[in-house]
């Protein structure tokens, strides 16, 4: 299969996942992880050919000797899987090498939470510095993600009803 099919796969991918308003992130971390395969695949003398459950098999075989966690490589295989349906219903490729592919396990490991000290001591460190205080009750008082606050915007912040407008949820 001609060079080409990748990098039109990744253009129409992107295309694709702006369209259902993916977050950023998201299809950046989706077009990384399979920029990352086909970079793989060319290491491997596999060249631009569509790779196989094998291949997949193999790469994320790497990933793991290489120490990536099981979350990460649940999330490569999750790219893979929607990146090769998309390819699937485009036309490109018959089938998708993903369908045969073994769910990765992986433990889900809880973040671990702050104690009320610390919690205590961390805006009192901050106390001098108003705008990092008040990031950090953003934070902490409503249980956002740091990528969640870095992307809000003005429009999303709503000071007289003392809300706030994140990602599809109302956090009072």
């Amino acid at each position: 299969m001609p060079e080409a099919w990748w990098s039109y796969a990744f253009k129409e991918f992107e295309r694709h996942l702006r369209a259902q308003n993916r977050r950023p992130l998201t299809i950046h971390g989706y077009i990384k992880d399979m920029e990352q395969l086909r970079a793989w695949m060319l290491g491997n003398d596999r060249g631009d050919d569509v790779p196989s459950t094998e291949d997949l098999r193999h790469w994320l075989a790497e990933l793991q000797e290489h120490e990536a966690t099981g979350a990460t490589l649940a999330r490569k295989r999750s790219s893979a899987r929607h990146f090769f349906e998309f390819v699937v219903h485009l036309g490109l490729v018959r089938q998708s090498p993903v369908e045969k592919l073994e769910q990765p396990s992986h433990e889900y490991v809880l973040p671990q939470t702050l104690s009320r000290q610390q919690v205590a001591a961390l805006l009192r460190a901050a106390e001098k510095h108003p705008r990092d205080f008040a990031l950090l009750h953003v934070l902490l008082g409503c249980g956002l993600r740091v990528s969640e606050a870095c992307a809000l915007a003005r429009t999303q912040v709503d000071l007289p009803n003392r809300m706030l407008y994140v990602a599809g949820r109302v956090v009072p």
